[in-house]
């Protein structure tokens, strides 16, 4: 049984496997896909922003970790990058055409919409978002 995911990756051609984990995690545990997948779109958009744009001087490293605590899923991205809080990035304006708009964005958007109470730190020379998704049926 796989009590919890935790996985490392450099570059995006590891997400495929971290997305195979989340979803045998679910699987062991019972969980719904609704939030098995949830659980994924969010990896992916913090994973794959930290990587395209965080990276460090020597390149890219983001280590997750997800487990079933307390009847959430409670998880933690942490990468090697430069300070980021994504939860205090601008909200894109969402009214506005899609040609007025900048690209990106979006993901850190539906990230500070779906996770329930995320919190970031700087932790020596890493960022860590920490958060927690309720089980949902369905």
């Amino acid at each position: 049984m796989v009590a919890a995911v935790a996985f490392t990756l450099t570059d995006a051609d590891d997400l495929t496997g971290l997305l195979d984990a989340v979803e045998a995690f679910g699987d062991a545990e019972g969980l719904p896909m609704k939030t098995v997948m949830t659980l994924n779109l969010l990896l992916e958009e913090l994973v794959t922003n930290a990587i395209q744009y965080g990276a460090g001087p020597d390149g890219a490293k983001v280590s997750v970790r997800a487990e079933l605590r307390g009847g959430a899923v409670h998880a933690a991205v942490r990468d090697n990058g430069s300070a980021f809080n994504p939860l205090l990035h601008e909200a894109p304006d969402l009214d506005a055409s899609i040609d007025d708009r900048p690209i990106g964005g979006l993901g850190l958007h539906i990230v500070r919409q779906m996770a329930q109470n995320p919190v970031y730190e700087r932790q020596g020379t890493e960022n860590v978002l920490t958060f927690e998704l309720t089980i949902e049926e369905g």
